[in-house]
């Protein structure tokens, strides 16, 4: 019997070595990372930038004491995507209001240009102070940039522009408009491009009058009719009203700076 003891107990051993090697080399397998599971990292798609293509424009908006600011946006056209349409101010995601102008701003691009971005990504990184561009004033300057890199167009750098971007390509709205003028202008730059004017604040008034004869009687009337054409005596920067995204390419692509 105590033989058999012996023996039972030295098998006993054995078996206890083999668990204790076993659970070590199982551990050297999960540290690894080989294993399908804890241990793994985790990864993440990362988007494909060879061939990118990089456009350089400038913005206008209004800080929280009513002036203009000039800053940056950068226009980043990634091939080889899945179509995702981003906004990134000073790398925080931009509110609602900015991802959706980004939005349809690469519409009218698509619409304009006839291309296919379905597997393309485009991002447009705006350099500002986040509270500086707000709502939907970028979009044309958006599409504007997304065409000429569609198009392998340059910009003109004397040109900043503000207002929104409908999607049939008409141009919205645009607030503040004197405070961006004085900061246009400031910036260095020589033509101002503004909405079709809606607002009292992009004119300066000019005295009208009219006369007519009636029998033997003149009747006269003074009116005082919007003059926008004085804007750059005033504002000392060119103002030039568009209606569309063709008014608007017609300006930035212009190869003859003297003609506008």
């Amino acid at each position: 019997m105590k033989r058999k003891e012996v023996l039972l107990l030295s098998m006993s051993g054995i078996l206890i070595i083999l668990v204790v090697i076993g659970t070590f080399l199982y551990g050297l397998y999960v540290g690894s990372g080989s294993f399908t599971g804890i241990g793994n990292e985790v990864q993440f798609e990362v988007l494909e930038l060879h061939g990118a293509k990089v456009i350089n424009s400038k913005i206008v908006g209004v800080n929280g004491q009513d002036q203009g600011v000039v800053e940056r946006l950068i226009t980043e056209i990634r091939p080889n995507g899945s179509g995702l349409v981003l906004v990134n101010v000073n790398d925080v995601l931009a509110d609602v209001q900015a991802q959706l102008s980004a939005r349809v701003a690469v519409q009218v691009a698509k619409n304009f240009t006839k291309m296919d971005l379905s597997e393309v990504d485009i991002i447009f990184h705006i350099k500002a102070n986040a509270g500086v561009v707000g709502g939907q004033s970028a979009g044309s300057t958006m599409a504007i940039s997304l065409i000429a890199g569609l198009l392998d167009k340059e910009l003109r750098e004397d040109i900043i522009m503000t207002g929104s971007i409908n999607p049939d390509g008409a141009m919205g709205n645009a607030g503040k408009i004197k405070e961006k003028a004085f900061a246009a202008r400031d910036a260095g730059a020589k033509i101002f491009v503004i909405p079709p004017a809606y607002d009292e604040e992009v004119y300066t008034y000019k005295k009208v009058k009219g006369c007519k004869t009636y029998d033997i009687f003149e009747y006269c009337e003074v009116k005082y009719a919007p003059n926008s054409d004085d804007l750059q005596g005033v504002w000392g920067i060119k103002v030039v009203q568009v209606d569309n995204i063709k008014d608007i390419i017609e300006i930035y692509f212009k190869e003859d700076e003297t003609q506008i």
